[in-house]
């Protein structure tokens, strides 16, 4: 019985331990709210979102330093979590809406472009 109390408490100390510890909140970009910044991503400009009787229409920026592969690579391993579907390189796909992501390179890193617009017209 000693032993059981002995690990439990140990148990709840370690899961008291690893809650310290908590990870950075997630970012994500004010003008779509719901499509995560990755690490070092900076939001440029204001950006613009409305609603249309088609759709949702949104479009903004943000600048990181990093390539073009790590972008990709991220949004790929992020957005399916979402909900969202690539269905091409840079091009994924929700219920409704389109999501493309353009890039221009900038200096050591790169401005990258998140417009969303309806799939319906």
């Amino acid at each position: 019985m000693r032993s059981t109390i002995l690990f439990l408490a140990m148990v709840g100390a370690l899961m008291m331990s690893a809650s310290g510890q908590a990870a950075e909140p997630s970012r994500f970009l004010s003008v779509i709210d719901d499509l995560p910044m990755m690490d070092k991503m900076v939001e440029v400009g204001d950006g613009v979102a409305f609603t249309t009787p088609a759709g949702r229409i949104a479009d903004t920026q943000a600048t990181v330093t990093a390539s073009r592969a790590e972008v990709l690579a991220f949004y790929k391993a992020t957005l399916p979590q979402l909900g969202w579907s690539q269905t091409a390189e840079a091009t994924f796909v929700r219920e409704d809406e389109i999501l493309n992501v353009t890039f221009e390179t900038i200096g050591t890193g790169l401005k990258v472009r998140f417009a969303i617009s309806p799939t319906k017209k």
